[in-house]
């Protein structure tokens, strides 16, 4: 993630975004779930990628 950031690559950072949340929603860290989630779907936004909607429905089961 941080290799993607550093070299501009936002779609690989938030793929590594997503992932990370996956791992931390996996382990019950929600709070550091949300984080990860949130910030992918600004990326994705920015991006208009349509990645970003399975990334918010992530992030909307664990805010509902």
């Amino acid at each position: 993630m941080t290799l993607s950031r550093e070299v501009g690559d936002r779609y690989n950072e938030a793929e590594a975004l997503t992932h990370l949340g996956d791992v931390h929603r996996g382990v019950g860290d929600l709070p550091a779930a949300r984080d990860a989630y949130r910030q992918a779907v600004e990326i994705l936004t920015d991006l208009d990628h349509p990645d970003a909607d399975g990334v918010r429905a992530r992030l909307s089961v664990l805010t509902g």
